[in-house]
């Protein structure tokens, strides 16, 4: 598990990138009970058979109401979008997810 000060690392710049294995990312929403952003590895990119779009495949890093062998799979575009502002009026975060280091498997 990676604790979350990893975040004070992070110079709050945006670092657009293709995402890659051993990526941590950080999501927008923070967890309820540390308060901190939650965290995700990327395990690999994919690419959907029917339309050739690129996926990503990320598992999580937090503890909270999932297992923590939870896998996650969402579209690259998706992964890269800005938060929607109506919907999520207090997120402090411009992108829904924010590159915060890579990690060599």
């Amino acid at each position: 598990m990676i604790d979350c000060e990893v975040l004070d690392l992070f110079d709050g710049e945006q670092k657009r990138r293709v995402p890659r294995r051993g990526d941590i990312w950080a999501h927008f929403k923070k967890n309820p009970v540390t308060g901190c952003n939650n965290l995700y590895r990327v395990m690999t990119i994919g690419k959907f058979s029917e339309t050739g779009e690129l996926m990503v495949v990320y598992q999580k890093l937090h503890d909270d109401w999932a297992t923590d062998n939870d896998v996650y799979i969402r579209p690259l575009e998706m992964f890269w979008s800005e938060v929607d502002k109506k919907k999520y009026p207090d997120a402090e975060a411009q992108y829904r997810f924010t590159f915060i280091t890579h990690i060599n498997d």
